[in-house]
């Protein structure tokens, strides 16, 4: 198993709370006066932030996903004071690191942890930027871990269907684009592919994880053994399909 700190949810905690203690550094925009000079390297340490915060949203969610489109729009905002020259003028200046916009970067940052955890961005392009379901379970393994239930459940449901669905193709099985889990069963049941013991069970734990993935009050009666074993049984028996 892949080791804790390189999952998707320290790495996003690592971002808000380095976000946090940048927010804290940050002056507010009313605390910008005359003569105030602009730290440059709060400015280099945000643009850090901000640039590796883009580009962990990129590769984990594609480059039009809402959830990097909401962080680059508040990132696109722009802060200016105005600044009086010695001879009267006064000028605008833009200043990067203000405590105002990481307020809302981190708001967006904290959004987008939650909502992955509760299950709620199941979306296939945050899911298949792994190297392959077999990783994919690893970080099933690694959410129960953190008894984030919900999520490993349904990491659990989406690897039981594209498996059986990439087996439906192996076998030569016509399926329709959006056909349920339970009729590619009987398909590869009628072609002897499994037998009717083995559909029971892959049905059995694809229930779970539907149960999680559409918030069933039901899904509350499973226990976290209840999800390991169905992590364990996908790793056992599901994956090693052929």
């Amino acid at each position: 198993m892949r080791s804790v700190p390189k999952t998707t949810f320290d790495r996003i905690e690592n971002l808000i709370e380095e976000g946090h203690i940048l927010e804290k550094a940050c002056p507010s925009i009313d605390e910008l006066h005359d003569g105030d000079d602009i730290d440059l390297s709060l400015e280099t340490k945000y643009t850090e932030w901000s640039t590796s915060s883009l580009n962990f949203l990129r590769y984990f969610f594609g480059i039009n996903h809402f959830f990097i489109e909401r962080f680059r729009k508040n990132l696109n905002v722009k802060y200016v004071y105005t600044q009086t020259e010695p001879n009267g003028s006064s000028i605008q200046k833009e200043v990067l690191c203000v405590k105002e916009k990481m307020s809302k970067l981190r708001g967006v940052l904290m959004s987008i942890k939650k909502e992955v955890e509760m299950g709620y961005s199941e979306d296939v392009t945050f899911l298949h930027k792994r190297e392959s379901l077999s990783d994919i379970l690893e970080d099933g393994f690694v959410l129960l871990e953190h008894d984030y239930k919900v999520a490993a459940a349904i990491y659990g449901r989406i690897i039981l269907e594209n498996t059986i669905k990439e087996l439906c193709k192996l076998k030569g099985v016509d399926i329709e684009k959006n056909e349920n889990f339970s009729s590619m069963l009987l398909k590869l049941r009628q072609i002897k592919t499994i037998d009717l013991p083995q559909e029971r069970s892959y049905q059995a734990q694809y229930d779970i994880g539907s149960l999680a993935a559409h918030g069933k009050e039901d899904f509350n009666k499973k226990t976290k053994r209840d999800i390991l074993d169905m992590l364990n049984f996908i790793r056992d028996n599901v994956l090693q399909l052929k």
